[in-house]
């Protein structure tokens, strides 16, 4: 738990490592360049509205983090500081331990992780999908046996 707590508080994002990370970022999807299941991945997520965090294939690579290793971590830093805060974690914890027991530990790393995080832009669940309907208001929905149509 502590080293968890470490990597959400505190993460190591000095220039030299990012810099490497990228270079590591980019030879990992340069070699997945070469597996099907990631091409199937990117053109399944075209199935997904274009305001969707799915729509857009995140696989980092040297192009897509093409800025210099300092601003990069100035960016990670600032990202960083705004949402990896106590209101936007959640943490499931399995175990053979009693439940008390793990609440208790899961209460005192909670107690090191800072609040305050930056508000959201733009609507939060605005990428969900909703009842296709069509021009008159009527929704439709497509079951093997063929259209169905209600109000």
């Amino acid at each position: 738990m502590a080293r968890l707590q470490d990597l959400l508080i505190q993460p190591c994002l000095d220039e030299a490592n990012v810099g490497r990370e990228v270079s590591v970022l980019d030879a990992e999807f340069k070699a997945r360049l070469a597996d099907p299941a990631f091409h199937r991945q990117a053109a399944l997520s075209r199935f997904f509205l274009p305001s969707h965090p799915a729509y857009i294939c995140h696989a980092g690579n040297q192009a897509s983090l093409d800025v210099s290793p300092r601003e990069l971590r100035r960016q990670l830093v600032a990202f960083h500081e705004a949402h990896y805060r106590s209101e936007r974690m959640s943490l499931v914890m399995l175990g053979p331990i009693a439940l008390e027991e793990q609440l208790s530990v899961l209460r005192a790393a909670g107690r090191g992780i800072p609040s305050g995080a930056s508000p959201l832009k733009g609507k939060a669940e605005s990428w969900r999908w909703g009842i296709p309907r069509n021009s008159s208001g009527v929704c439709l929905r497509r079951f093997p046996s063929g259209l169905r149509y209600w109000n």
